[in-house]
């Protein structure tokens, strides 16, 4: 055999090997991906259960990226400057229409909040789970 065949089946080998390799891979990433699903599955049916012991730090740890989370919108909310959705003209902060269309500006939400019995986030009063830990939230007459 000449040294272009050995060299061409040597190739060959690389590219199956590097091929094997990226479905490897591949393959590890989306088995990462179903086992965080089926971790998070079992999380939410639990909180919803109310097997809180089991799931209490990552309950805290929820607790605090969706505080977090929230707090970056409301910053960078407040960051931008106050324009009109329909005519993208200059408002003023408190502007409840706009000066140029008329349109009216949406108001930040004011309902009612309560707070969630599972993680004590506050929660509008007409919603059925709460939006921090998914916990069903108690009725309110």
């Amino acid at each position: 055999m000449n040294t272009w065949n050995r060299q061409s089946e040597h190739l060959d080998q690389f590219e199956t090997i590097r091929d094997l390799q990226q479905r490897m891979e591949k393959a590890k990433k989306e088995r990462g991906q179903l086992l965080l699903d089926l971790g998070q599955k079992q999380y939410r049916a639990m909180v919803r259960n109310g097997q809180l012991t089991e799931v209490e730090g990552i309950m805290e740890k929820d607790a605090l990226i969706y505080e977090a989370s929230k707090r970056i919108k409301d910053m960078q909310e407040a960051m931008k400057p106050h324009r009109c959705t329909s005519c993208d003209a200059s408002l003023e902060k408190d502007a409840k229409f706009c000066g140029s269309c008329g349109r009216a500006v949406p108001q930040p939400d004011i309902r009612p909040k309560n707070a969630c019995v599972t993680c004590g986030a506050p929660q509008p009063t007409d919603h059925v789970f709460c939006t921090c830990c998914g916990g069903q939230l108690e009725a309110t007459l």
